[in-house]
């Protein structure tokens, strides 16, 4: 019996076990992020940014100092000239009531100037002129000086009051009753203002006063001043 003897062999398996790989996959996820390379064309920019920003800030901060140096230290500011007080040599030798040609009074001007610059001022001399109903009736020349940065200098200006000019004047004859002399005077300094020798600048200082002489007190009387200035 062939068919008998014969063994039926079980047929192969037809199926296969199909391994799948996830070894990539996880190594992909454990790989950290990396951030995108730049180029040189945006480092180039970046760099650009960087230096027109610290260029901009530098020029902030040089016209910020060059605005407050031209506020403080380089502008020029006027000298104030104030009159502080009058003495009269020889008052007491005059007789108002019989005066004669030659004689004279002199007047001693006790003046300030104030320099409120950060630097001297250096002037010229300073002149003095004493007028009596319009007409010059004194006149004083006083010598150079220097006023120190932010300091104030006295300057005793001595005026000759000729007299005999002030005897043809009409009004002489009521001022006399009335002991009361009514004069004005004009003091000028011109002088130049140098700032570190960067800023000069030549300043002419004028002060205008009108007072009256009590032959009575031998004082002034209504004394007012007024300042005048320019560069």
């Amino acid at each position: 019996m062939g068919e008998d003897k014969e063994q039926t062999r079980p047929l192969a398996s037809t199926s296969h076990h199909i391994t799948i790989n996830n070894n990539n996959e996880e190594q992909q996820r454990n790989i950290p992020m990396q951030p995108p390379q730049t180029t040189k064309k945006q480092r180039r920019r970046r760099r650009c940014i960087q230096c027109c920003g610290c260029a901009t800030a530098t020029i902030l901060i040089l016209v910020i100092i060059i605005v407050t140096l031209a506020l403080t230290v380089f502008k020029v500011k006027d000298p104030k000239m104030k009159l502080n007080s009058i003495t009269i040599d020889g008052w007491s030798q005059v007789i108002w009531t019989n005066l004669q040609p030659g004689m004279n009074l002199t007047i001693i001007a006790d003046v300030s100037v104030k320099n409120d610059n950060y630097a001297s001022f250096k002037y010229r001399n300073a002149s003095t002129n004493l007028f009596y109903d319009g007409g010059e009736v004194g006149e004083a020349l006083n010598p150079p000086g220097n006023a120190r940065a932010r300091k104030t200098v006295r300057l005793n200006i001595e005026i000759v009051l000729m007299l005999d000019r002030i005897i043809g004047v009409q009004r002489l004859g009521s001022d006399l009753i009335a002991m009361k002399l009514p004069v004005s005077s004009h003091t000028e300094i011109t002088g130049k203002v140098s700032v570190m020798k960067i800023v000069k600048r030549t300043v002419d200082v004028k002060i205008d006063c009108n007072f009256v002489l009590n032959m009575q007190t031998q004082q002034i009387d209504d004394l007012s001043c007024k300042n005048k200035f320019s560069l």
